[in-house]
């Protein structure tokens, strides 16, 4: 007899503690609240399309391989608009001390430095045209990069360079240059005009 009720009071225990815990529960989703916890779907409208009403623009993409000296502080990516030959002169004569501009990567698929790959941006090419460079260091050199999207909006060049990785990957750091060529008439005089998207992650330039 003694044993039953020892058995009932344990599953009486049983009981009012499973109780207590889904009432803990309840109150601790009603004070966080189900939506913030993901579990409930309010049909939230889509996150707005940054290139909604833009001048979709096109552009050739070239990506160069390089190194970078010295400590790294600043953000990434670093932006560079170029809209002149003696422009490009001085940034490759400026940034020599900061990056390897002569440096070919064969491993990696280029067969032209940063140097040998700006050589055909002549007068000519700058009469109507630009140049936007782009830095990015990568954890993997199996990374690869292109341009998904590019548009003018606000008076800024937004561009959403996309990254590929494949399932297995290298676990080698990896710096590039990618220069983009925009069409013609599209010209930005400043860096901090321009947007630039890797991944999903926006970068400005202050």
């Amino acid at each position: 007899m003694k044993l039953r009720k020892t058995i009932l009071y344990i599953l009486i225990g049983i009981v009012i503690a499973t109780v207590l815990s889904a009432l803990i529960t309840v109150g601790i989703l009603a004070l966080v609240g189900l939506d913030e916890l993901g579990w409930i779907d309010y049909g939230r409208a889509p996150e707005p399309d940054p290139f909604e009403g833009a001048r979709m623009v096109s552009g050739e993409p070239e990506r160069i391989s390089t190194m970078r000296y010295g400590e790294q502080n600043d953000a990434e990516p670093l932006v560079f608009a170029i809209n002149s030959r003696r422009e490009l002169d001085n940034f490759i004569k400026t940034n020599t001390k900061y990056f390897l501009l002569d440096f070919k990567a064969i491993s990696t698929g280029n067969t032209e430095s940063f140097v040998e790959a700006t050589a055909k941006y002549d007068k000519q090419y700058f009469k109507n045209r630009m140049l936007i460079v782009v830095y990015l260091r990568e954890g993997s050199g199996s990374i690869t990069h292109s341009i998904e999207k590019m548009g003018l909006t606000g008076g800024k060049l937004r561009i959403a360079i996309k990254r590929t990785c494949p399932e297995v990957f290298t676990t080698d750091v990896k710096e590039w240059f990618i220069l983009i060529e925009p069409e013609a008439g599209v010209n930005i005089k400043n860096a901090a005009n321009i947007i630039v998207d890797v991944g999903g992650v926006v970068y400005e330039t202050n």
